[in-house]
């Protein structure tokens, strides 16, 4: 299991238990209030995240073409959810993949007066889409074992 920030919880732990005390005397108590309330709202946070990415994994699973997002190279649940939510199911959408690209621009734009011709950043683009290409594109070139782009 891939954790945020790659480190599993039981080594923090270890870190934490093997780590020098704190603060001692009359200001010892106030800071460990703060500590375990802290502790508290993590706690709470994580409970919360894990029942987020259940209810994902649960509504990708059952729609129509959530095993084609998730087949993506390192999509995940999450990052398929997101891409299936901004690319949306109407096929007809994108007829083409330019089409989606353009909208997500992600490809360049091209302007040209007589002889002069600029190949110029999209900036009319839904950046919601642009975003959750730009991450999947990101993270799958990291499949290729050379590191360099994925084919």
């Amino acid at each position: 299991m891939s954790y945020r920030g790659g480190v599993a919880p039981e080594v923090l732990y270890t870190r934490l238990t093997e780590a020098p005390r704190g603060v001692l005397g009359q200001h010892a108590a106030v800071h460990a209030v703060t500590t375990r309330a802290l502790t508290g709202v993590l706690r709470t946070l994580n409970a919360q995240i894990q029942a987020l990415a259940t209810s994902i994994a649960e509504q990708l699973a059952a729609h129509p073409d959530g095993a084609l997002f998730s087949s993506l190279p390192r999509s995940g649940t999450v990052r398929a959810a997101r891409l299936l939510a901004e690319i949306g199911d109407a096929r007809g959408r994108f007829p083409t993949p330019d089409s989606l690209a353009g909208l997500a621009g992600v490809a360049p734009s091209t302007r040209q007066s007589g002889r002069v011709k600029a190949v110029i950043f999209r900036w009319g683009a839904d950046r919601q889409l642009r975003d959750a290409l730009c991450d999947f594109a990101a993270d799958t070139r990291h499949v290729n074992p050379l590191g360099g782009p994925a084919l």
